[in-house]
């Protein structure tokens, strides 16, 4: 298994159903409204089910993500695989939030 400190999240940012383009900054305070994994949720046990929304999406539902102007990252939510001192990068292209542990 890979250090905790190659970790990688990737968060896809997503602006309205009908708006096409992505924000040009996120700096600021952002809280997350609904944590939507319906993609992955038809193959999945209901015990698969019971330890994503334990460890997934009851942490991170009404969870506030910060991102500093720094590139600092924060969030209230207390996830256990998330390591410290946190770093994102933004592509607004394609709308991706690249969070990982700053070197």
């Amino acid at each position: 298994m890979k250090k905790m400190g190659k970790l990688m999240i990737v968060i896809l940012l997503f602006v309205g159903l009908s708006n096409s383009e992505f924000p040009k900054d996120i700096t600021g305070k952002w809280i997350v409204e609904n944590v939507d994994i319906s993609k992955f949720d038809a193959n999945m046990t209901p015990q698969q089910m019971d330890m994503m929304n334990k460890a997934l999406i009851k942490p991170l539902k009404n969870a506030v993500f910060e991102f500093d102007p720094s590139h600092q990252f924060r969030m209230s939510a207390q996830l256990g695989n998330m390591p410290p001192n946190n770093y994102w990068e933004y592509n607004q292209t394609n709308g991706l939030i690249k969070i990982r542990q700053k070197k």
